[in-house]
């Protein structure tokens, strides 16, 4: 309050002083935010700070909005404002909701003016943030990367080299400079070649940036893409004015009219020849359009793509529907002929149309009309004869067909007799059918039949398993076989004739027996316990005397296997006073002990 008094007093006793006419009176804003109506120098020589010519305390804020360098808002004397670098608002407070200005771009045109951020949001814009302004600030625009649309500055979007002719490119491909920057950058490794290594950007050999940039945002742009007009022109634009404006087919996003390069390894493939006057020719040009086979066999101009849309054959580049043989298709005529017709012709000939993209030169078989095919367990299909044979059947001849025409065969009993029937009937009556086509005229139904010693007899199937014999399977005959059998020498069976393996030292294992049988040579018979060390050695202490026997008597009657593998020495299926006689007669001795009985 003192300090109050003494400066009021101050001011009270500078006021009276006698003051230059010139001096006007002025708001004078203290520290503490009183405010005095004072010339200049008077303010100033007591720390004020004049508002400036004018002013007056009763309109003058003494703690106006400052917008400090980093955008944000702080009511403050003027002279800190200024000390503190900041923008003095004179008549607007923080404290009643005033925001510092900063750069806000509006998305439809990208220009940009200076705003707090709820004018801008009003306005539509977007803030770019506190502390930022318009002089040299880039409001992002739309910019196409691989047919995909991202906000960004022009300066990012085309981050380019800058050039000032085409030769200063890489490349140095015409129009390649453009605005200073250099477009269609070769991007032989990937979108990591281009400016921004975003994904998609490489686009067939180049960084897609030619172009791209529109001031606008992406919600008022759309990406060019390849646009089809009716005369197979293409029009790099957005898909909207292709439709709308040109009445044209957009391709897709990403696409292109044309695939620009500067050497063949640009081009996909890296073929020789392939990059013509900076254009890759082995690339397909979007619409490009060519003649077209419908299903119904009319012809019509389509892009290829379009055509097998619709189901269609595309011809081949460039192809017409005015084109010798265009849309020909093989025509299967009345008289089983061939040939190559519009299917109008081959409809109007009464002729059967083989469908796109067939000639008769390709299959001299096309036409060969279908017949009664007998198939596998009785089956009948109406076959062309080459299918038929293909699918292991037998044809029936020409004009027959399956409703008109019975699948016989061979039918094998176990007699041996033979009947021409149904394969099913074949079964019911226990026969063995021979396959589709076979007839008894030309079918034996007896077998080559292997017997034990290597003899042979052609007989049924049947009688050669009674007989203990091995049928050698059908058709078979004794002429044409050699009944080999599993012989065992003491370390490899080998399939011989009985008398060759015997002849060689061999065991033949009988009639039908096999070396790939892998337990063919193993020794038969039960398994002794203990085992025999010495023929007769029935207690397995490797001698034979007295015990052995008198272990024999012991089990004499005794029907157990285990007493029989043991003490049967003869193997007659008894255990009885000629075995423990054979014991004895083997006492003292030691010799190989004989097999075990089966």
């Amino acid at each position: 309050m003192k300090l109050r008094l003494v400066m009021v007093l101050a001011i009270g006793a500078l006021a009276c002083s006698a003051a230059p006419a010139w001096a006007q009176n002025e708001a004078c804003c203290l520290e503490n935010g009183d405010c005095f109506d004072l010339p200049p120098a008077t303010c100033k020589g007591i720390d004020g700070f004049p508002a400036g010519p004018g002013s007056q305390c009763a309109t003058t804020n003494c703690f106006p909005a400052c917008c400090l360098p980093d955008g944000t808002c702080e009511d403050l004397l003027r002279q800190e404002c200024i000390k503190r670098d900041g923008a003095v608002k004179r008549r607007d407070s923080c404290a009643d909701g005033f925001e510092c200005p900063a750069a806000c771009c509006l998305p439809e045109d990208g220009s940009c003016f200076e705003v707090g951020p709820t004018d801008c949001a009003n306005s539509g814009g977007n803030y770019q943030g506190d502390g930022t302004v318009c002089d040299g600030y880039e409001c992002p625009g739309a910019c196409c990367i691989g047919g995909e649309c991202i906000n960004l500055p022009f300066s990012v979007c085309t981050d380019s080299p800058e050039c000032e002719e085409d030769e200063d490119c890489p490349g140095g491909r015409t129009f390649q400079c453009r605005l200073g920057v250099c477009r269609h950058i070769p991007c032989p490794n990937g979108d990591s070649d281009c400016p921004l290594g975003l994904e998609g950007s490489c686009v067939v050999g180049w960084c897609d940036v030619d172009g791209t940039f529109e001031p606008a945002s992406c919600e008022f742009t759309e990406c060019r893409e390849a646009c089809c007009l009716g005369d197979g022109a293409c029009l790099d634009i957005g898909p909207t004015s292709c439709v709308e404006v040109r009445g044209g087919e957009p391709v897709g996003p990403g696409s292109v009219c044309l695939v620009f390069c500067v050497e063949d390894s640009d081009c996909p493939g890296k073929e020789e020849d392939t990059c013509v006057e900076g254009i890759c020719i082995n690339v397909p040009l979007p619409c490009a359009v060519q003649s077209c086979c419908l299903p119904d066999g009319t012809c019509a101009i389509e892009r290829p793509e379009d055509c097998e849309a619709l189901g269609g054959l595309p011809g081949d580049e460039e192809s017409t529907c005015e084109d010798e043989g265009a849309c020909f298709q093989a025509c299967c005529l009345p008289d089983d002929s061939c040939a190559d017709l519009p299917v109008s012709v081959c409809d109007a000939l009464n002729g059967d149309a083989a469908g796109l993209g067939t000639a008769c030169a390709d299959d001299p078989d096309l036409c060969e009309p279908a017949q009664a095919c007998c198939l596998a367990e009785g089956a009948c299909e109406d076959l062309q004869p080459s299918e038929c044979s293909e699918r292991g059947g037998s044809p029936n001849g020409e004009r027959t067909t399956c409703a008109n025409n019975a699948c016989l065969e061979a039918c094998c009993l176990e007699s041996g007799v033979c009947v021409d029937i149904p394969f099913s009937s074949c079964g019911d009556i226990g026969g063995t059918p021979r396959g589709p086509g076979s007839d008894c005229a030309n079918t034996s139904c007896t077998e080559a039949c292997c017997l034990d010693g290597g003899t042979c007899v052609d007989v049924p199937s049947a009688e050669c398993v009674d007989i203990g014999g091995a049928p050698g399977g059908a058709d078979s005959e004794c002429a044409g076989v050699t009944c080999e059998e599993a012989c065992c020498f003491p370390n490899i069976c080998l399939n011989l004739e009985p008398d060759a393996c015997m002849g060689g030292g061999g065991s033949p294992q009988g009639a039908g027996s096999d070396c790939d049988d892998p337990d063919i040579c193993e020794e038969g018979g039960c398994t002794r316990d203990p085992e025999w060390m010495c023929d007769g050695d029935t207690d397995g202490d490797g001698q034979v005397n007295p015990v052995d026997s008198g272990l024999v008597e012991a089990a004499f009657g005794s029907t157990d296997e285990t007493d029989l593998c043991q003490y049967d020495v003869d193997c007659d299926g008894q255990i009885n006073p000629v075995d423990s006689g054979i014991v004895e007669s083997l006492f003292g001795t030691c010799n190989e002990p004989r097999d075990s009985c089966e």
